[in-house]
């Protein structure tokens, strides 16, 4: 996880929080897992660390603000993990 250290636009201190960086990894495992074609693109394009760190600081907001607003932690990973987990290629293309 050092490379991710590298990004941009995301707060330091949120870049060394365990937590961001154990959502970070997760989305970077369902991204290479289930979606390799959009994978590959991103890293041709020197655009896979901006992206992910940039769908994990929104996915981190996200369940920020649900948790602030009174859902638990359940409902409120139902709502942002979409937003790094997303669906499988192979269902995009049906």
């Amino acid at each position: 996880m050092k490379e991710f250290k590298e990004g941009r636009n995301i707060d330091p201190a949120l870049l060394a929080d365990q937590r961001f960086q154990n959502l970070l990894g997760k989305a970077e495992t369902h991204q290479r897992k289930f979606r390799p074609l959009e994978t590959e693109r991103l890293e041709k394009d020197n655009l896979l660390i901006q992206t992910l760190l940039e769908r994990t600081q929104t996915c981190w907001l996200a369940l920020k603000s649900a948790r602030q607003g009174g859902m638990t932690m359940l409902e409120a990973q139902e709502i942002a993990f979409p937003i790094i987990l997303l669906p499988d290629e192979n269902e995009d293309l049906d």
